[in-house]
């Protein structure tokens, strides 16, 4: 697509290896890069109402593999290279370029039917299976994977992994990460980890007062500077006990020493696990409508 008018300037085709949902996809500078994990859905429940389409979705038991599909890029007629990776789910990708990708996996055991941190026991039947950060390596010419390496071994869980968007389909060192208070065991998604993906390093990990909750992170660089993690961090912080959001600001250089900017919104208004993004240079404007919509908050 042209960045001015949006031309259509070429698309492609082409049949996944069976059934799955390709939940997120990335650049290289020769593919295309897209997750296709093994995934069933039950659609009766949302036939009668009782269910949502993301809840009907449940892992592929019986599923050993995931693909990782490379299209080729360009106007020709070259074929998608599939490359099977043995891990449970892939579900997010925050960066690739030629030969790698960092991916987190996350094996889904079912939606919680209520909030969770209204009783659910985590120890005993946790809504979700411990996850990993990883970093997948691949060879285009021989369709196969070169390595894999787990980058998360002193995290628990891991979630919603950004880079510097300067840093998409380039090299790059530093990941961002939402992860859990404890380093072992199951417990909410809470805190935020700056990992270096070169050496699987965890540099530093911040954590709110123990009833909150972060969001995913929306990385801003800092104009005109080079360094990679020399920009600021954005998230809501969410509070269920005093019912209140809160939108931090944290310094991506050393996130660990925890927001320097923070303030408090009015309402009850920001879900937990909500997805974000930085537009640089975009200021949405306030019409009557969008006004409207905040005072029924």
């Amino acid at each position: 697509m042209e960045h001015q008018d949006s031309k259509l300037l070429y698309k492609k085709s082409f049949p996944f290896d069976g059934p799955g949902v390709a939940h997120d996809c990335s650049l290289t500078e020769n593919y295309f890069v897209f997750l296709q994990s093994k995934f069933g859905f039950k659609p009766l429940p949302l036939l009668l109402g009782l269910k949502g389409a993301s809840a009907c979705i449940a892992a592929d038991g019986t599923a050993e593999t995931v693909n990782i599909v490379l299209v080729p890029r360009g106007a020709n007629n070259k074929e998608p290279i599939t490359i099977k990776v043995v891990v449970d789910i892939i579900v997010a990708k925050p960066n690739s370029r030629s030969l790698a990708a960092l991916a987190s996996e996350n094996p889904l055991k079912g939606y919680p039917t209520k909030p969770f941190w209204e009783g659910l026991d985590w120890e005993k039947d946790p809504p979700v299976s411990p996850t990993r950060l990883l970093r997948h390596r691949l060879d285009p010419n021989q369709a196969k994977l070169v390595s894999q390496t787990n980058l998360s071994e002193d995290l628990a869980i891991v979630e919603f992994p950004v880079v510097n968007p300067h840093k998409l389909s380039r090299p790059y060192k530093y990941a961002y990460c939402g992860t859990s208070a404890a380093a072992k065991g199951m417990t909410p998604l809470q805190g935020l980890a700056k990992i270096d993906v070169e050496t699987g390093r965890l540099l530093e990990k911040w954590l709110p007062e123990p009833d909150q909750y972060l969001n995913e992170v929306a990385f801003c660089p800092k104009s005109n500077s080079d360094k990679e993690d020399d920009g600021y961090l954005v998230t809501y912080i969410l509070d269920p006990k005093k019912k209140t959001n809160e939108l931090v600001v944290l310094d991506a250089a050393n996130p660990g020493k925890g927001p320097i900017a923070r303030s408090t919104l009015d309402g009850w208004c920001v879900n937990h696990s909500l997805h974000g993004v930085f537009v640089p240079g975009f200021v949405p404007k306030l019409t009557e409508e969008v006004r409207a919509s905040f005072d029924k908050v």
